[in-house]
């Protein structure tokens, strides 16, 4: 089975984007700003953004 990277799980007003690897991270210290919205673990990302931010941060990982 192929590694996967993060889960994103569907909301209306937002969607967790939970890490699962050192990879996803790593990407997400180098992309997304510090003091990014968080549940625990799980980054917060508004429906609106869903597509910008998973295109700069997914380039070669895998995403389920």
């Amino acid at each position: 089975m192929a590694r996967i990277d993060f889960e994103i799980f569907g909301g209306r007003t937002f969607y967790p984007l939970h890490p699962r690897t050192r990879a996803m991270c790593a990407c997400i210290g180098g992309h997304l700003a510090a003091d990014a919205t968080r549940l625990g673990e799980a980054l917060a990302l508004e429906w609106l953004y869903i597509g910008d931010v998973v295109g700069k941060i997914a380039d070669g990982l895998r995403v389920r």
